[in-house]
């Protein structure tokens, strides 16, 4: 997962960049479609599901 502050790869499923610290968004293991980090639920409405 790369890091949209930095550029940074980082390890997947991890939560925060380990280069700068910024929190990395997370992918719906159905869709893929990327969610903020402060997002409890997926929302299916914004993916088009």
């Amino acid at each position: 997962m790369i890091c949209s502050n930095c550029g940074t790869e980082n390890r997947v499923g991890a939560k925060f960049c380990t280069e700068c610290a910024t929190p990395l968004a997370q992918a719906c293991p159905n869709c893929g479609t990327a969610n903020p980090p402060t997002a409890k639920f997926f929302d299916a409405d914004k993916s088009g599901g």
